[in-house]
């Protein structure tokens, strides 16, 4: 990837799992979109260390899609948590910047 490639990922996650939205390594990428499932609920948790260990919840989302922007890099990224009972669909989108 590049700077200016679109970046994002979408995937089916088990109830009580996570999906990282992390640049690997020195890139960093702007996020613009987080997705998840009409009617499911899904936190959102800020992390400002690469192994995830200081994290916070910072929202939750209601099963649409959210129009935002967050600067991130390996080291200051966002976990997308399904605290629903059921699995579901859940992803993001940006641009890779650095």
């Amino acid at each position: 990837m590049a700077v200016g490639d679109n970046i994002g990922t979408f995937s089916t996650v088990a109830a009580n799992g996570v999906k990282a939205v992390q640049p690997s390594g020195a890139v960093q990428w702007t996020v613009t979109t987080l997705i998840c499932e009409q009617g499911k609920k899904t936190e959102v948790y800020l992390a400002d260390d690469a192994s995830g260990t200081n994290k916070k919840l910072i929202g939750t989302i209601y099963g649409e899609s959210h129009a935002l922007t967050y600067q991130l890099r390996n080291d200051l990224w966002l976990e997308l948590k399904n605290v629903d009972a059921g699995s579901q669909f859940l992803g993001f989108m940006g641009k890779e910047t650095k």
